[in-house]
């Protein structure tokens, strides 16, 4: 683990959520992104060294809409940055856990990010991530 990247948080409103956090926490606005074939707005707020990223569903038909549906708004997960994405889940699986997806390692933006299982850090759902250097 190289360092915390980033705190994401499900939210209903993004541009709501994105107001509040930079007038009540101070923080400046890194990005605004809309991915996952236009499923999901992310907002990136930074505070110092870390980021807090806002998720903001965009249609019924992603992971998101159902976490906010079943949960409500807040924590999503946390995202740990690491120097080589690949060795780092080898490491982990040899260890005993496991990903939410078959094939983990997957492209958003410039980076490389894995999701370990939440049953294997007590229900919290730790995104791996790795920056592309430009």
């Amino acid at each position: 683990m190289v360092r915390l990247h980033h705190i994401s948080v499900v939210v209903k409103d993004a541009d709501r959520a994105k107001e509040t956090f930079l007038r009540l926490l101070n923080g400046s606005l890194v990005g605004e992104h809309i991915i996952d074939e236009g499923k999901l707005k992310l907002v990136w707020i930074k505070f110092d060294n870390i980021i807090v990223e806002l998720l903001q569903p965009l249609s019924s038909d992603s992971q998101i809409y159902r976490s906010l549906e079943e949960k409500g708004e807040g924590l999503h997960h946390i995202g740990v940055e690491v120097s080589n994405i690949k060795e780092e889940v080898d490491r982990l699986r040899k260890l005993g856990m496991s990903f939410t997806d078959e094939e983990p390692i997957s492209e958003v933006l410039d980076m490389l990010i894995a999701f370990v299982n939440p049953k294997h850090l007590h229900g919290v759902l730790y995104e791996l991530v790795q920056l592309k250097r430009k």
